[in-house]
Order: structure tokens, then sequence, then C-alpha cells
């Protein structure tokens, strides 16, 4: 299987190849002497996934490697004091990617792998250090899975409307705010099929390695964006669509087109690492659009996160305790004259704790769980963007609490604990 990419100047490697290396059965079918070092590359990889981590850090010490995974929810250590192996793993991967690992710059390549779970995409950054090599494995998509569909999307059904009734418009702004890069794509790439129609012509800059969508014209634009994308791109947003999708913010200048683009002709869907609606039209500010640009033409803030699960075979009834009891008293406060179904409310519920088990690994985590949040823009938050009152405007949409019935819910049910739901939505300082 081979996917069409584009390599990023930042990590110049003439060598490099242009499409992901297929290694999908590479650890079946290689020679009986690369065996235990494909081994280690699957056994990493494998331990990522149990984790619920996307990026693996390999870091050269004086007297260790350091193995960083990061997750949504963190970063967390082991040091391995014999990296012999780990080494040769590495060093038998680039060769295969790059043709030799002896390199001085700074590179990057893409290869298709199998894991437990199916074959992934899986993108390699080394960068040579003082110390050796630093390494950056990040886990994308399924190589075999379709990209996903709205109906598949963690959105209810109010959502799914909402948002279909958002993407009929023929101009307009529509940011999709979350701080994983993966989800996010995946609910633009939905997006974009939603729109898909004879009469609609769509563009999409895509991540490299991205999955074909039908009916879209898709360009893979690397994180920083090559000569050829900055003009590419822009180009390609002038022949006349009618939606234009961003997985990513590019280039400042790109941001504003787009900007100006949707408040004249063109409906635009806009990925943004941000955790809020706040903090989505915050780098709009900051990417130079006007804040009557962003009045006129932004519709909606799709904020999306992912919360914590505990696991279902080791959870237990656990009470409250001061942070979460502050975080109730903020989102589910006495009603005046109501003190007797608050008090039912709070009976009915069940907040858990989880220590541990063998299914879980001991972690008392379980799956992880996407919640989405749908803010639009109302007459007053306009005005202040038109009427340079942006401060206020983002204090009232800091002061969305759209996702706090749903935490709520999930908290009573014992699906996450209250320092989940208070860690998504902090308690206000006073």
């Amino acid at each position: 299987m081979t996917i069409s990419l584009i390599n990023s100047p930042a990590f110049q490697n003439p060598s490099a190849p242009l499409d992901a290396v297929d290694l999908t059965g590479v650890s079946s079918v290689c020679p009986a002497n690369e065996r235990a070092r494909w081994k280690v590359l699957v056994d990493l990889l494998d331990s990522a996934i149990l984790a619920q981590a996307d990026e693996i850090h390999l870091e050269p010490d004086n007297d260790c490697l350091r193995l960083r995974l990061r997750t949504v929810f963190g970063l967390s250590e082991v040091r391995i004091e014999n990296a012999a192996s780990h080494l040769d793993c590495m060093a038998l991967l680039q060769s295969y990617l790059w043709g030799d690992s002896r390199q001085t710059k700074a590179r990057r390549a893409w290869f298709g792998f199998t894991l437990q779970t199916g074959p992934r995409l899986i993108q390699l950054d080394a960068v040579p250090t003082s110390r050796g090599d630093t390494y950056l494995i990040t886990v994308q998509h399924d190589l075999k899975a379709p990209p996903p569909r709205l109906d598949e999307l963690p959105l209810s059904r109010k959502q799914q409307s909402q948002i279909r009734e958002l993407l009929k418009q023929e101009s307009g702004l529509l940011l999709v705010a979350c701080s994983h890069p993966q989800a996010r794509a995946q609910t633009v790439r939905a997006m974009a099929q939603e729109m898909v129609a004879p009469d609609r012509k769509i563009i999409c800059a895509e991540t490299p390695g991205h999955p074909p969508m039908p009916r879209v014209i898709q360009l893979a634009i690397d994180t920083v964006e090559a000569p050829d994308d900055l003009q590419n791109w822009p180009a390609l947003c002038e022949l006349g669509c009618d939606a234009i999708v961003a997985c990513n913010m590019h280039s400042d200048d790109m941001t504003q087109r787009l900007a100006r683009q949707a408040s004249s002709s063109t409906l635009i869907v806009q990925g943004v690492r941000a955790e809020s609606a706040a903090a989505a039209v915050d780098h709009l500010l900051a990417a130079g659009v006007r804040s009557e640009a962003i009045a006129r033409s932004l519709s909606a803030v799709l904020v999306q996160r992912r919360l914590q699960c505990l696991c279902p075979y080791c959870r237990y009834p656990h009470s409250p305790d001061d942070q979460g009891t502050a975080w109730l008293s903020e989102h589910s406060p006495i009603i005046a004259g109501n003190i007797n179904v608050w008090l039912q409310h709070r009976m009915r519920s069940s907040f858990s704790a989880a220590d541990g088990c063998e299914r879980c690994n001991h972690t008392g985590l379980g799956k992880t769980l996407d919640l989405c949040s749908i803010v639009t823009l109302d007459d007053e938050v306009r005005d202040g963007f038109y009427n340079n009152g942006i401060r206020q405007s983002l204090q009232r949409l800091r002061d969305e609490r759209g996702m706090s019935r749903d935490l709520l819910r999930l908290a009573q049910e014992g699906i996450i604990t209250l320092a989940e739901a208070a860690r998504i939505l902090p308690v206000t300082q006073t």
C-alpha cells in the first residue's frame, strides 16, 4: 500500500521516500536475524496503544534511554538502562526508510505497520542531538478503515442535525476546536464527506498520509509548510470552490484569506488546536483576523474534548472529595425552594473511583470517550466583536458551559470521575 506524501523542508533528506513505506508484513517475512529487532518495535507500539498513547518519544541520555509515552492526559516516562536492543531496532527501521541510519540532518518518514488493532500509518521523526538521535513515533489512522462519517462521530442526534444545518450554508466559518490532532482530523473529514454533492466543489487541506475521500480534492500539507504548499494551497482555494476544509491552521496569511472568503462566498470548516471556543477564536485573532470579520463570518465552534473513563470491572462507589464537592456546587447547585428535588437527585447519583485490576493493567482506567459541544455566537458576543469589546466577548465565550450537563451525567453514572470532569471544566476561581 502506498500513500502520496509531501516531505517537510524542516526535515530535509534527499533520499527520503515520497511514498509511505509498506512495512505491514515485515515482522513476519523478514530474515531470521531481524525478527528480534522488529519484535522490539511491535512491543513498543502495542504498549503505546495499550496506554492509549499517540506519541512515543525515545530520547538518549548519558546513561540510559528515556522512553516517554504522551497521551491526551499527560506524559509518562520509563528509563531503559540497557538501550542496545531499542537502538538496534531504530537503526534497522531507518535502513528500511532511508537506506542508511547514519544521517546528520533531521528527517521524517511515514510507514505502514501492523499492530494488534490492525495496520496503522506511523510517522517517524529523527533529529540528531549532542547525545545521539532522538526519535518521535506518532501513531496515526487505521490504513484499512475508511474515514468515519458524521453519524459515527460522538454526537447526539440534536448535534448532528445542528451541524448538518450549518454545513448547508453557502458561506460562513465553522471552527472545530480540539487539542488531539487525530480526533480533530476525523471530525473535519466527516464534515467534508457530509457536504459532498454533485453541485458542490470541495477542497481539503490534509495531513500527509491522509485517507482519500471520494469527490473531495485533497492537498497534503505538512506541519511546516513547504514553499510549494504556500503557493498551491491559496491557488487551489481560488478555483471556484464552494467549501474549503482544513484540518489545521496554517500560515497567518492563509487564515486571513479564509476568513475573508467565509464572510462573502465560501463555507469554511477550519480545525484549530484549542480546548474551548474562546481559545479557538483567540487563535484567529492572534493570526491577524479582524474581530469584525469574526463577528460577520463565524457561525459556530464545535468543541471536542477527550475524556478518560474508569475501568468498568474494578470501579466502586466513591463519595465526592472536597474538589468534587466544589465542582458539584458550581455545576449542580441547590435551586432555591427545590431542596427535596436536589436531595433526590444527589441520592440517585453514583459517583465512582477505581483502584485497578488485571483487565485494566492495574491502572483503573478504561477506554477514552470524546465529548462534543456546539457553541454559537449570540448577539451580545457579536456586538462586542464589532464594537471593540473583544475582551468581554471572549469572556462570555469562556463562561460557556455547554459541556457541564453531559459531564455531570457521566460522573453521576460512574463512567468518569469528578476529578476528570473538573479537568475539562475547572472550578471557577473566586
